[in-house]
């Protein structure tokens, strides 16, 4: 909401009168102007900008934490500042307020954590000229303006709390993420602005030094990633699919009709996809057993009756690739890399393939369907992205 503000403000201040277009994208998964069909494009109305603001505090309002999630400790707000370049004059409008602010913020948690280690009642000590209210050591601060050398807190300092709210300087996001990692917390919430690397920092994660074997880009289109320096790096995670074709924009998209088929680019790598996607909208998830054996589909499949060869027992889908197989020979290769592309639903089992541990990313806000328990057996740490 902040970002839309100042950049409606900013234009404003320009002299121009505004107008939003408007086609329902309330969900990145709805399509950005680029993506949604040409039919779609005669439906765009065009509406006042305190119409956009209010239908975006109804969607904020609910894509909000549900209640209690909160104080369970697992989702840690962070935001890098923003660039105040373009936004000069608007920040200046409320300098003296920013500064009284970011001065309580920056000094809260490092006041709080000596007052903690010392056992004192109160922040100040010293000379005073005026009575020295005392400050319970047990207030924690909701804000933190974080500054490198700063301790970061952990969620056992937070229980019965709401997670706190970090500010970071810009090129620090990493560290943040990864020591917020290190403290405990399983969920991290970057609410920076559009603009701010969020992504681009992705592709600058060094494994070896957030301590983990594996690192995760998750996103609904990570088939078509347009981070350049994200897409080299990090390997596709592709589901089950009976073929990937071009659309209009060039874009890789999974083939679900006979006229998709004949464009594909891509071979169907499961004579079953679409079997698997039926069940899965009847609710039984298929691919999940309670053994190491093959699900009840892959069982009848021919691709996994049909050996690599006579002295083998190995299913030839989990080793070869041709036309309808070979999606777990591509699965098994995948899982094995150190960076990884795909989406929620493509994820391991938290009993499954992780490794030794990870630190994911969310490209979009899917508070609502998070697919995975903050518990403390799932070995990978997550950071979701608005």
């Amino acid at each position: 909401m902040g970002v839309y503000r100042r950049s409606i403000d900013l234009l404003r201040s320009w002299g121009y009168k505004l107008k939003i277009a408007w086609w329902g994208q309330v969900e990145k998964a709805d399509g950005d102007i680029d993506e949604i069909p040409t039919e779609k494009l005669e439906t765009i109305e065009y509406i006042s900008v305190e119409q956009f603001l209010q239908l975006a505090r109804q969607k904020q309002s609910e894509d909000y934490f549900p209640p209690g999630k909160q104080s369970q400790q697992y989702a840690p707000a962070i935001e890098q500042e923003p660039d105040r370049t373009d936004y000069e004059a608007y920040i200046a409008r409320e300098e003296e307020e920013e500064k009284v602010n970011e001065a309580i913020a920056n000094n809260d948690f490092c006041l709080w954590l000596k007052a903690k280690i010392k056992g004192l009642s109160n922040h100040f000590k010293g000379f005073a000229t005026r009575e020295v209210k005392e400050t319970p050591i047990d207030k924690l601060p909701t804000v933190i303006k974080w500054l490198p050398g700063n301790p970061l807190p952990t969620p056992e300092v937070y229980i019965g709390e709401p997670a706190p709210r970090i500010i970071f300087p810009k090129g620090y996001r990493l560290e943040v993420q990864m020591g917020l990692k290190k403290a405990g917390w399983k969920i991290v919430w970057d609410s920076s602005p559009t603009g701010t690397g969020k992504s681009y920092d992705c592709g600058l994660l060094d494994i070896e030094k957030a301590e983990v074997s594996t690192a995760w880009y998750l996103d609904e289109s990570h088939r078509n990633c347009s981070t350049s320096i994200v897409k080299p790096k990090y390997i596709d995670l592709e589901p089950r699919h009976e073929g990937q074709y071009l659309d209009r924009f060039g874009k890789l998209r999974l083939a679900s009709t006979d006229e998709d088929k004949a464009k594909s680019v891509v071979q169907a790598n499961c004579v079953n996809a679409n079997l698997f996607a039926l069940l899965k909208q009847q609710g039984w998830h298929a691919e999940l057993t309670d053994t190491d054996a093959p699900n009840a589909i892959c069982a009848s499949c021919i691709h996994h009756v049909e050996k690599t060869s006579k002295n083998s027992n190995s299913a030839r889908c989990s080793v070869f690739e041709g036309e309808g197989f070979g999606y777990r020979a591509q699965r098994i290769s995948t899982l094995q890399s150190k960076y990884i592309r795909a989406h929620l639903t493509s994820l391991p089992e938290p009993s499954g393939d992780w490794g030794t541990g990870g630190l994911g990313d969310w490209e979009d806000k899917l508070s609502k369907d998070l697919p995975i328990s903050p518990s403390p057996r799932l070995p990978v740490s997550f950071s979701a992205r608005t």
